[in-house]
C-alpha cells in the first residue's frame, strides 16, 4: 500500500503549504489546458513511477517517484520574470518542506526532494508557467 500511503503524505504536506505559499492543491491529475484556476500558484500531484531494487533474500528497496506541477499565471503575476520569480519561491518552499520531512511521517523511509524544471504553455490567449519538482520517495519492503 505504499504508493497510497507515500501519495496521502506527500499531499497532506502540500496542503500545510496552502495560502502562505500555494493557493490550492491538487491529489489527482488535471487537465491544466482545460482547467480554470481561480488563484495562483496551484500544486498538481502526480505518481510518476516505481522502481525496485534487490535489498537482500528478505528486502526489496522500492522508490516511489512522484512529480508536483506547480502552475502560475504570468498575467497574474504581473508578467513572465515575475511568473518564475513567484515559482522559484514556491519550489524553494517545497524542497525545504521535503527536506525537512524526510520520512512523510513514517509512510518512507526516506525522500530526495529535486528541481526539474521550468516551461510554460498558452492557453485561452493566457500564458500559463510551470515548475516542476520530483520527489524519490524510498521504502524497504520486507519479503513474505
Amino acid at each position: 500500500m505504499s504508493f497510497y500511503s507515500i501519495h496521502s503524505a506527500i499531499k497532506t504536506k502540500l496542503e500545510t503549504l496552502k495560502t502562505a505559499t500555494l493557493q490550492e492543491v491538487y491529489g489527482e491529475k488535471i487537465n491544466p489546458l482545460e482547467h480554470e484556476f481561480a488563484k495562483f500558484p496551484v500544486a498538481e500531484l502526480i505518481e510518476s513511477g516505481n522502481e525496485a531494487d534487490y535489498l537482500s533474500t528478505k528486502e526489496n528497496m522500492r522508490t516511489y517517484a512522484y512529480e508536483i506541477y506547480i502552475y502560475q499565471g504570468v498575467e497574474e503575476a504581473g508578467g513572465i520574470d515575475k511568473a518564475y520569480e513567484s515559482l522559484r519561491k514556491v519550489v524553494d518552499t517545497i524542497l525545504d518542506t521535503f527536506d525537512n520531512y524526510q520520512d512523510l511521517g513514517g509512510a518512507a523511509d526516506w525522500v530526495e526532494p529535486s528541481f526539474a524544471g521550468f516551461s510554460d504553455f498558452a492557453r485561452r490567449n493566457k500564458t500559463i508557467a510551470v515548475a516542476v519538482v520530483t520527489l524519490k520517495c524510498h521504502k524497504v519492503k520486507t519479503l513474505t
